[in-house]
């Protein structure tokens, strides 16, 4: 789902993904969305193993931004 950047999103989103969910969809996790770090694992299998990766290639977490940092740090 995309939306104009400006618009209201949070409520919108959410109806929609508990639909998606329940058909066994997924958000993108770097589109918005309402995922909080739970979610992520629970619909992303390997997401651990993502995390790993990518604290061994930026350490620092240069390539973070606060919306990633909240998902993957």
């Amino acid at each position: 789902m995309h939306q104009y950047a400006k618009m209201p999103w949070r409520g919108v989103f959410a109806d929609a993904e508990a639909i998606f969910r329940a058909n066994g969809g997924r958000p993108h996790w770097a589109k918005r969305h309402t995922l909080t770090r739970a979610d992520v694992d629970t619909l992303y299998p390997m997401a651990n193993r993502y995390r790993t990766v990518r604290r061994a290639a930026d350490p620092a977490g240069k390539f973070l931004n606060p919306h990633l940092e909240a998902l993957f740090s």
